[in-house]
Formats: C-alpha cells, structure tokens, sequence
C-alpha cells in the first residue's frame, strides 16, 4: 500500500478528481440531501462549486500518493474572499442546481445559502468550505493531513477558521483539531441540523508554506 502523501494546490485541472472525491466523501450527507432531494448528487455540486467559485480563489488542496492517485481534498477561502462572490458563478452554480436537481432543489438551495450567511462568522477568518477523502484511503491520516495543513497557514497569519458541520458524528475531529461549537441551528423547512463551528489561532508558524 502507498502511504506516502503530497499536499498539492487544487487547480481547475483538478475538477474532475474534486468532483470524484467529494461525491464520495458527502454522497449521503443531510445538508446535499435535503437541497437536492436525493443522495447521488453531492458530485455535480462540488464540481461546479469548485469550477466556478473555489478554484479562482486558489486556495484548495489535494492529497495524492505514490502512485499519483487523488486520496482526498479540501475546499477553503482565505479572508474576505467567500464574502462576496461575484454575480456570474452564482448564476452558474444556480444554473447547475436547477438542471441538474430541478425548480424546487434551487429554491431549497438559495433559501439554504442565505441561512448559511446570516450565521457566517463576521470577523476575517479563513474558511473551510468542505473537506473529503476517498473509501478507498479513508483511515490513512489523509483528512487529518489535509486539515492541518490549512490549519497550519491559519496560525501562520494569527487567522481564526470557520466550518459548517452537517454530521454530528464529525463534532469530535473538529474539536480535537481545537474547533468549538458556536451555535447549532436547523436549517429551513424542516431541515438538518448544522453546526458551526470557529477555531483560534494557536502560536505555530510552518515556514515552508
């Protein structure tokens, strides 16, 4: 088995292997669920999520072995950057959401979208938009690379970092990683609970990042 790993920039030559990897890691997750309808569509999302608003941003990562396989991914925001995208992706990702899930999928998704803002952290923070590792590498330390890794350039620049939980199960990783719960909320007609969650920065510096 190949154990070595390499945290690599995630570009838009990348959006086929993002797609995979998180339609894997978020195929029944309850948040993607409730949007869409359905399981199954978590990969048509985040392929055009990361296409059309991650990718710009240049600031998302992937984990790849000796054999150059894509392990696993994470999807972030430096500050100030997720706080106002431009008009053009979210039509797109609109577009996305409506053909490929339908009227009702879009309207569940704008109405999710402005309950995510309204509890969005305020202060600049570095974001973790979403964070995924293949079945087949699941176990392997892969996430816990990908984490700390963006959590390391936090720290660097003295940064808080914010997250949206959709499985409760996940609470524990987060915390031991130092993230705290700052509120719990249900989403919109009779939605999933989400939990937001904000870590400070510790006094850690990585050089080399």
């Amino acid at each position: 088995m190949n154990t070595e790993k390499e945290i690599l920039r995630a570009t838009t030559n990348d959006i086929n292997s993002v797609a995979e990897i998180l339609g894997e890691a978020f195929y029944d997750d309850p948040v993607v669920s409730h949007i869409v309808g359905r399981e199954g569509l978590a990969g048509d999302l985040f392929e055009a999520s990361f296409q059309y608003l991650y990718a710009p941003l240049d600031h998302s990562f992937y984990v790849t072995n000796e054999a150059n396989e894509a392990m696993g991914c994470a999807l972030w925001a430096k500050p100030g950057q997720q706080s106002s995208p431009s008009l053009r992706p979210l039509l797109k990702l609109g577009w996305t959401l409506l053909s490929r899930a339908g009227g009702k999928a879009l309207m569940r998704g704008m109405k999710v979208a402005d309950f995510v803002d309204i509890h969005h952290l305020k202060e600049p923070h570095y974001y973790l938009h979403a964070i995924g590792v293949k079945r087949a590498f699941q176990g392997q330390g892969v996430g816990g690379s990908l984490l700390a890794h963006g959590l390391a350039i936090a720290d660097r620049d003295q940064m808080p970092t914010f997250l949206e939980n959709s499985k409760e199960r996940n609470l524990p990783i987060y915390q031991k990683y130092g993230f705290e719960v700052i509120a719990k909320k249900n989403l919109p007609d009779n939605g999933p609970p989400m939990w937001f969650m904000r870590r400070s920065p510790r006094q850690q510096q990585l050089s080399s990042l």
